[in-house]
């Protein structure tokens, strides 16, 4: 993914809220609390660019930009991703989900 992109999309949602590296430490966070066994998986959907999928990440980039179109991304930037990737031969890898689980001690 065009790293200009990703890293205005890692900023918003930033700025919204959402913590992007949650999954790098919760299983350290989980046993400060006194869980053992812990245990971590990750999965990242591969997306291809002509899949709804691709089309939502299309339209949330497009909002980032804003009304008057470089708020969070330059439009020009948001034009070139869109012709790179909105291909249907082309895929790119979309946001990591991560899943912990853990028990408590006997």
């Amino acid at each position: 993914m065009d790293l200009r992109v990703l890293a205005a999309h890692s900023k918003a949602i930033t700025a919204a809220g959402f913590e992007v590296r949650v999954g790098r430490y919760l299983p350290a966070d989980l046993r400060l609390r006194g869980l053992v066994d812990i245990r971590a998986a990750c999965e990242i959907p591969i997306i291809s660019g002509d899949s709804p999928h691709f089309e939502w990440m299309r339209l949330t980039f497009a909002q980032m930009a804003g009304p008057t179109g470089d708020s969070v991304v330059p439009r020009e930037v948001l034009q070139e991703w869109n012709d790179v990737y909105g291909q249907p031969d082309q895929v790119l890898p979309g946001m990591a989900m991560v899943g912990v689980w853990a028990r408590r001690p006997h």
